[in-house]
C-alpha cells in the first residue's frame, strides 16, 4: 500500500518540505518588531534628534549632574521579615519546621525545641 521504505521516505522527505515552504510563503517577517511599537520607536528616536545631547562622548560630557545626585548616599534596602527572627535556616523556618526530617535533611524542629525550649 505505502510501497518500499526508500519509497515511503522519499514521499515523507517531500511532503515535510512541501509544508515548509508553505510556511515560509507567508512574506511576514517573524523576527520584526510589531507596526506600533515601530512607530513609538520612530517618536522616541525624532526626540532624541532635537535633545541637547548627541550620541557621542563630548555631547554627553557637557552634562552636569545635579548636586543632590552628588550628595547621594548609596544604601541597601533588605526586608527583615518574621522569618529573620530565628536567625536559622530560611523564610521557609516556620514551614520547615513541620516537614519529615527525611525529606530535608536538616531538623529544623530540634533545632527550635533546643533553642526556644519544647512547645
Amino acid at each position: 500500500m505505502w510501497g518500499t521504505a526508500s519509497q515511503w521516505r522519499l514521499r515523507a522527505f517531500l511532503l515535510l518540505g512541501a509544508l515548509g515552504l508553505c510556511g515560509q510563503a507567508t512574506g511576514d517577517d517573524p523576527l520584526a518588531p510589531h507596526p506600533e511599537v515601530q512607530a513609538a520607536i520612530r517618536v522616541v528616536d525624532e526626540g532624541v534628534a532635537v535633545g541637547p545631547y548627541s550620541p557621542n562622548w563630548t555631547s554627553l560630557e557637557q552634562y552636569e549632574i545635579p548636586q543632590w545626585y552628588k550628595d547621594a548616599k548609596f544604601g541597601i534596602f533588605v526586608h527583615w521579615g518574621v522569618y529573620s527572627v530565628p536567625a536559622y535556616g530560611s523564610e521557609w523556618y516556620p514551614r520547615q519546621m513541620y516537614i519529615n526530617q527525611k525529606r530535608r535533611g536538616e531538623n529544623f524542629f530540634q533545632y527550635h525545641a533546643e533553642t526556644h525550649g519544647p512547645q
